[in-house]
C-alpha cells in the first residue's frame, strides 16, 4: 500500500506514468510523445534520401531486414528494389509497406496506437528469438552528453533487443536529430556498425561515432 502511494504522489507530481503492474517515467513537460500520423507528414526530404541511400547500398536477396516503427526506417521499405527479402518489424505501418515477394514477420505484444507499433515482453522476446542481417533503426535525438534517446522505455527496450540480435546495425539520423535530447539512452554507440546521416552535419558532432568505431556515410 505504501508503495502504490507514493507512485500515486509521483504521478501527481508528473514525475512518473503509472501503468498496470508498475510506472513509467513521465515524459519531459511540454515534449509529448508525437502522434505516427503527426510524425509521417513532417518526413522531411533530408529523411527520405537517408532512406533511398540506405534501400539501395545495403539490402541484398535473400537477407532478413529488422525495421523498428520510425518515420525514417520505414520509409527504407518503400525503395527497396531487390527481392525475397524476410522482413521483421513491430510496427504496423512498417508491415504496410512489404511487398507479395517478402516474408512478412511481425512481433506481436502490446499495441500503442500513438506509435502504432507492438512493445512488452512479448515483442523483445521476438527480437531475441529471431535474428536479422540488416537492422534499420533512428531516435529522437543524439547530443555527444546523452547519445542516442527516444521518448519510449518499452520502445527502447524493443529497439534494443533488435540491435542485439542483428548481424549489421544501421543507424539512420538526418541533420534535425543532432543537438536534440529525449527521455531516455537508446544504447551505446559501439552497438552501431554504420551511421547514415546528410551532408552539412557538424564534424564535432560525428566526433563519438569515429571515437567508437562507427562507420559513417553521407546521402
Amino acid at each position: 500500500m505504501t508503495l502504490w502511494r507514493d507512485l500515486r504522489e509521483l504521478e501527481d507530481l508528473g514525475e512518473v506514468r503509472r501503468v498496470h503492474g508498475g510506472a513509467l517515467p513521465s515524459l519531459p513537460a511540454g515534449e509529448p510523445e508525437p502522434d505516427y500520423t503527426a510524425k509521417a507528414a513532417a518526413v522531411s526530404e533530408d529523411r527520405l534520401k537517408l532512406a533511398r541511400y540506405a534501400a539501395h547500398r545495403f539490402p541484398r536477396a535473400g537477407q532478413s531486414i529488422a525495421v523498428e516503427g520510425g518515420t525514417t526506417g520505414i520509409s527504407v521499405l518503400s525503395y527497396l528494389e531487390v527481392q525475397n527479402l524476410t522482413i521483421l518489424s513491430n510496427s504496423v505501418e512498417a508491415l504496410r509497406q512489404t511487398r507479395p515477394t517478402d516474408t512478412v514477420m511481425a512481433s506481436g505484444g502490446i499495441y500503442r496506437h500513438v506509435s502504432r507499433t507492438f512493445v512488452g515482453p512479448q515483442a523483445v522476446a521476438f527480437f531475441h528469438t529471431h535474428r536479422s542481417d540488416l537492422c534499420f533503426i533512428s531516435s529522437t535525438g543524439f547530443t555527444a552528453e546523452e547519445g542516442l534517446t527516444d521518448p519510449n522505455p518499452m520502445e527502447i527496450e524493443v529497439k534494443r533487443a533488435m540491435c542485439t540480435s542483428a548481424a549489421k546495425v544501421i543507424l539512420l539520423l538526418d541533420r534535425t536529430k543532432f543537438g536534440k535530447r529525449s527521455l531516455s539512452k537508446v544504447l551505446d554507440l559501439s552497438k552501431i556498425h554504420i551511421l547514415v546521416t546528410n551532408e552539412g552535419v557538424a564534424t564535432s558532432s560525428l566526433k563519438p561515432f569515429q571515437r567508437a568505431g562507427v562507420s559513417i556515410e553521407w546521402a
